[in-house]
């Protein structure tokens, strides 16, 4: 991948900033998590894992260990790592708070910032402790937890009985008035994933200047460390590759993607959509193959299951756009979409709809095309893209320079350092 002009500035600046910070205080974080450890998100190994470390914050990572252990991602050097148990389950999930306080105990009290991410129940205990030790207390906001519970509440209805309906829509409305009644209040900072998520949080009356949008963003270090060669596999010879990466669980709506594929085939029956991932749930795994049958997509969808990171990304590489729906709403709109960027990084235009931050992402880098999240409008934008190659390689080659000049985790590193340097000032 060729490194944009607009990257030495940065790296320079974030070189700068390394060396000035090696000559004052170190930071440590105490990080409890609701992700699985070891850590496999971007936005934790390589911002807190890397770039962070570097800029002289480190991170005592504490949470749930992950039902998938993935050994690239098993090490942690930037600090400690702390596995509390297994997090499925409701009785599970109720057991965390005390879970986390015993992993916090058996730490040493020497971290100069506690901050949780995504815990609404244990981050009440968390915050007393803050308070005791007299230490900043920040609140990392990646998903709108509570809208999460109240979406599974109404998914789940009574299908499962009275206790489990009550159980989830008590655990809803607890955490509606533990969240915003009382945690984001009295956060001293709280991170929020977008811009959109960051005026969102200010219309429920949390200050701007309490909060920091980090969108997602990409390792460019690594791909200009480990360019991406494209993937070579049969399956792909002489097809019009399209690719999505990520999740496929329903709330993902991965129908959507089959229904816009089975439109485009009509024009350009050599279309290959390659679906790099899968859902954790078995019923919806079972589910979207059986939809792929029913539609009679088995030749022109390629269902990969979960992938390496380097696997899918030699996958994405090849493809000659990427998708990136994602359906609109309270869970989604404040979201900050992860696979957009990625294929810009590397050079692959994308097709995406318009939830304010990946509509900012493609208008701003002039990348991909973003339409409305219906079947005519992203069958029509595939279809554009695979008219004119030359537009489409043109479109998909400024996408590097955007990544590397907005969306990198060496300048959102920056961002986040000058947050907690001033907490502790």
């Amino acid at each position: 991948m060729k490194i944009p002009e607009s990257l030495p500035a940065i790296t320079g600046a974030y070189d700068q900033t390394c060396s000035a910070n090696t000559r004052s205080k170190p930071l440590s974080i105490l990080f409890v998590m609701r992700d699985s450890l070891p850590p496999a998100r971007p936005d934790v190994k390589a911002l807190f894992g890397t770039f962070l470390f570097r800029l002289g914050v480190s991170s005592d990572l504490v949470g749930p260990k992950a039902a998938r252990f993935d050994a690239e991602n098993s090490q942690w050097s930037a600090g400690t790592m702390t596995v509390t148990g297994n997090a499925d389950g409701m009785v599970a999930g109720a057991l965390k708070s005390l879970r986390d306080l015993q992993a916090i105990h058996r730490l040493k009290n020497n971290q100069d910032i506690i901050q949780v991410r995504d815990r609404t129940f244990s981050a009440l205990s968390v915050w007393l402790l803050a308070r005791l030790r007299r230490k900043p207390f920040v609140f990392w906001m990646s998903f709108p937890m509570v809208e999460g519970y109240e979406a599974r509440a109404d998914e789940v209805g009574r299908k499962r009985g009275l206790v489990v309906w009550f159980a989830n829509h008590l655990r809803a409305k607890v955490a509606r008035m533990a969240y915003y009644g009382f945690i984001a209040r009295q956060a001293d900072h709280l991170f929020v994933q977008s811009d959109a998520m960051l005026e969102w949080m200010h219309a429920k009356g949390i200050p701007r200047e309490r909060m920091t949008a980090v969108p997602m963003g990409v390792d460019t270090e690594t791909l200009e460390r480990n360019p991406v060669d494209p993937a070579d596999d049969q399956r792909l010879l002489g097809r019009r590759v399209v690719i999505y990466l990520g999740a496929l669980g329903l709330a993902r709506q991965p129908g959507f993607m089959l229904d816009v594929i089975a439109e485009v085939r009509k024009r350009y029956p050599d279309v290959l959509l390659v679906l790099a991932g899968d859902s954790d749930a078995a019923d919806e795994q079972a589910w979207l193959r059986r939809r792929i049958e029913e539609m009679d997509l088995q030749q022109h969808v390629w269902l990969t299951g979960w992938l390496a990171q380097t696997r899918a990304m030699s996958l994405v590489k090849r493809a000659e756009l990427g998708l990136s729906p994602i359906p609109r709403g309270p869970l989604y709109d404040v979201s900050s979409p992860t696979k957009a960027l990625e294929y810009l990084a590397l050079g692959v235009p994308c097709v995406g709809n318009d939830i304010p931050d990946q509509r900012y992402v493609l208008e701003r880098s002039g990348a991909g095309l973003c339409v409305p999240m219906t079947v005519p409008a992203f069958a029509g934008a595939v279809e554009t893209l695979l008219a004119d190659r030359v537009y489409a390689q043109t479109m998909g080659a400024r996408g590097p320079a955007f990544i590397a000049q907005e969306r990198s985790y060496q300048k959102l590193a920056l961002r986040v350092s000058e947050v907690y340097r001033s907490l502790v000032s």
